[in-house]
């Protein structure tokens, strides 16, 4: 696996800084990564443990992610669906779904 990819799958260690650089950079990190390897590395790596924000915000600066928006809310569902420990995430990942649901897309752009 690349360094890049590592760090887009890594979670911070604690709570992130004020201005959040290490948040900052593991989205960009999810972004190249998606960019160099395809949907498919957002779809592989949404699991029961991940936070479901990176996917979200993949989904809105991405015309793919746009594009297979049903494949990345049934990923989402999976996820809540094999969550062993329901919660925190689970919630987030229900209120980006509905985001994500009720977003409409002309030719990439909101």
């Amino acid at each position: 696996m690349h360094w890049i990819e590592k760090i887009a799958l890594t979670e911070p260690n604690g709570v992130p800084d004020f201005p959040g650089y290490d948040l900052w950079l593991k989205r960009k990190a999810f972004i190249f990564s998606i960019k160099h390897n395809g949907i498919s590395f957002l779809l592989d790596n949404i699991n029961p443990y991940t936070r479901p924000l990176p996917a979200y915000y993949c989904f809105l600066r991405l015309k793919e992610a746009q594009i297979n928006k049903q494949e990345i809310i049934q990923a989402l569902k999976f996820q809540i669906n094999q969550s062993v420990t329901p919660g925190e995430y689970a919630d987030h990942a229900r209120e980006y779904i509905e985001k994500m649901d009720n977003m409409i897309f002309f030719d990439g752009y909101q």
